[in-house]
């Protein structure tokens, strides 16, 4: 398209042009008063200098016209998953997208706002989109932006600060904003207002939340609210909406513990995603009381001691019988012990104010009645734990523990027999995988120091971690009730602590297998684990049985379900995942263990406003006269309007048609040309004298 205008060089400033402009009109007046002849062609001369000093010039130019840029964003957050969001998103963007297309004038860009990695503290940030999208584009070429939203757009800017951020952006053009959702939305969610990271085991955890309902003020109802801890159900109750409640969640093992909070659906709810609430506090012992029973001194009673001693976590009794009650002499009683033994005290009336009870070479003797050995056997039962190191009296029916009331708990009986010689323990099928052993396998076993005395044993329930000679029990683990059995067979791990052929790992053993005792759930032999990691649920089930896969149900935020098949991997563990697209809190049971994952943070904005509304885009809107939309009412037709018209009307929005262009050839002539000019200057002057010589 060819485009011809008139252009202005002047040679002087256009004040002194002007002022001889003035001059000349006065002259030329006064001389035409006068009657002065010639006067008519000194003008002509005069006003062919001016025009000359004014340096006009004709400029011809082919112009192309440009289209106007408009952003199509369309908003991925992980709010927009969430009932028919994504089908109602991709209908307007389609009909936007068509719409664009009919139209001559404009190129429309469509840029998908993806989740952001920080999405979950931070929420959607589609402002930054925009401000990226229009990087580049000429101003006279932005013609506007509509948003495919939910209105959860958490970068928008303020009353105070719209203006000012969006005219380096949009120049003037409006921005749209088309919102998915239903109306009238409602939305319960409940938030964990604050939770203790850790809490004592035994004691209770205070989490202290607040249920809050949107947009019903007007009525108000006590929420139902369930509160599980470890996937099992402890309390049920009833609260008001926006008050604080302070619940007391029990705290009844070392480790994790996963205290969900989930509340009723409330009225219209739009999703389920934000109604369930996630803490996870680790319990930790106060103390581990251990009370200690050495038969007789001996060369591995002080690396128990020192064991036990180095933990600051322990508080350790430990009595040693330096003289066995039948050994025969006139000694009186009361002076074979700096203390006396309080057995009534002990096994009687603080026997449950310990956690784990040692018999280190422990020999059946009068010392302890059957009466308190059967207080030890109920002791276990309810939950204790007991470990004993045997040693050659096992083996004896006189003095084996085995033929008391605690043979009742055990899970290896003697056979009577003493294995002597050396053998170098190793685990069993079953302590490859055992959590309490796995660890020690990379350890190099066939570089452990052997062990040169061991009692047989056949087991009578229980599992064997760890063999020794002629593949005998060496180690074996049980429960009983509620509580939990050791045995080590042998009362020689002490030489691995003293470095006898290069040692062993007995450090890590016996602190792996006091956490077992202690029934820690990160070393139960079955457990099931859940984690989130990259929209993807990863799960792992953990057994020591050979066939370890499995089915597992999996509980979405939304409350819909899905199912995951578990593969066998070689180590006895199974794996599988499921899709993750949404935040909030998925719940996976198998064979009555459950394992809880939380995505994102469940106390950011992009979890916990999920309503569909625009308010916090209306600033956004008012300073770029752009327009709301509800797509509930259908998609809004496309316009191209004038800068300085409405943007947006009844059944329409519009973009600014700038009618932008781009010159590709540009040409100038002066005006008039200089020959021209000449002559007539020239022919006006003669002319002039011409009349005045008649």
């Amino acid at each position: 398209m060819n485009v011809a205008d008139i252009a202005f060089e002047p040679l002087l400033p256009w004040p002194a042009i002007m002022a001889l402009a003035v001059a000349g009109l006065l002259i030329f007046a006064l001389a035409v008063w006068r009657r002065a002849p010639g006067s008519a062609g000194r003008a002509l001369a005069f006003l062919t200098l001016l025009a000359a000093l004014a340096g006009p010039n004709l400029r011809i130019e082919d112009r192309t016209p440009e289209k106007d840029v408009a952003v199509l964003l369309v908003d991925r957050s992980s709010s927009m998953t969430l009932r028919d969001r994504r089908a109602q998103s991709d209908a307007a963007a389609a009909a936007v997208e068509a719409a664009a297309v009919r139209s001559a004038t404009l190129d429309l860009r469509t840029v998908i706002v993806p989740p952001a990695p920080d999405e979950d503290r931070n929420g959607t940030r589609m402002m930054q989109a925009l401000t990226d999208a229009f990087a580049g584009v000429p101003r006279d070429r932005r013609a506007g932006a509509i948003m495919v939203t939910d209105g959860q757009v958490h970068d928008a800017p303020s009353a105070d600060d719209a203006a000012a951020r969006l005219a380096p952006v949009l120049a003037g053009a409006p921005l749209h904003a088309l919102l998915v959702g239903e109306p009238d939305e409602g939305d319960r969610r409940v938030r964990i207002v604050a939770a203790p990271p850790f809490a004592l085991v035994g004691s209770s955890a205070e989490i202290t939340f607040v249920v809050e309902d949107e947009p019903y003020p007007g009525r108000r109802a006590p929420a139902a609210i369930d509160v599980f801890v470890d996937g099992v159900i402890r309390e049920r109750l009833r609260v008001w909406p926006d008050r604080e409640t302070t619940i007391a969640a029990p705290i009844d093992h070392a480790g994790q513990h996963a205290i969900e909070i989930s509340v009723d659906a409330g009225p219209r709810e739009v999703s389920l995603v934000n109604n369930k609430a996630l803490a996870n506090v680790a319990g930790v012992r106060d103390r581990l009381r251990v009370l200690m029973v050495s038969g007789q001194p001996h060369a591995g009673e002080r690396v128990w001691r020192n064991l036990l001693k180095s933990d600051p976590a322990v508080d350790l009794v430990h009595f040693t019988i330096l003289r066995p009650p039948e050994k025969l002499d006139f000694t009186p009683t009361r002076e074979l012990a700096l203390i006396p033994f309080p057995i009534q005290e002990l096994f009687e009336r603080k026997l449950h104010d310990f956690d784990l009870i040692i018999f280190d070479r422990y020999p059946r003797r009068d010392l302890i009645p059957p009466t308190y050995l059967a207080n030890i056997v109920e002791f276990v039962r309810r939950g204790g734990a007991l470990l004993e190191a045997a040693d050659i009296t096992f083996a004896d029916p006189k003095t084996s523990l085995a033929e008391s009331a605690i043979g009742a708990a055990l899970p290896a009986l003697p056979t009577g027999r003493v294995l002597d010689g050396a053998f170098r323990p190793k685990l069993s099928r079953y302590g490859e995988r055992h959590p309490v052993t796995a660890p020690l396998a990379s350890r190099s076993p066939d570089t452990w120091g052997r062990w040169h005395r061991q009692v047989d044993t056949t087991m009578t329930g229980g599992s064997v971690l760890m063999t020794g000679a002629d593949d005998r029990p060496l180690l074996a683990l049980a429960r009983f009730g509620d509580g939990r059995v050791a045995q080590i067979l042998s009362d020689q791990i002490w030489l691995w602590a003293r470095g006898h052929e290069g040692g062993g790992p007995h450090g890590e053993l016996m602190r792996r297998l006091a956490h077992w005792l202690m029934a820690e759930p990160e070393l139960e032999e079955t457990r099931l684990k859940a984690t989130v990691i990259d929209d993807m649920l990863q799960l792992e089930r953990f057994t020591v049985e050979d066939d370890a896969s499995a089915l597992v149900d999996v509980q979405m935020p939304d409350g819909s379900t899905a199912q995951a098949t578990l593969a066998r991997a070689e180590d006895g563990r199974a794996t599988g995942a499921v899709p993750a697209p949404a935040l909030g809190l998925y719940r996976a049971t198998e064979g009555g263990r459950t394992a809880l994952a939380m995505k994102g943070d469940p106390s950011g904005p992009e979890a916990q406003e999920i309503r569909a509304d625009g308010l916090k885009l209306k600033p956004a809107l008012a300073a770029s006269a752009g327009a709301a939309w509800a797509l509930h009412t259908g998609v809004p037709d496309l316009r191209m309007a004038k800068p300085g018209r409405a943007m947006h009307g009844r059944g329409w929005i519009g973009l600014r048609s700038n009618e932008a262009y781009s010159v590709t050839r540009a040409a100038s002539e002066d005006l008039p040309p200089a020959w021209l000019a000449l002559l007539l200057v020239t022919g006006g002057l003669f002319w002039g004298w011409l009349r005045e010589r008649r």
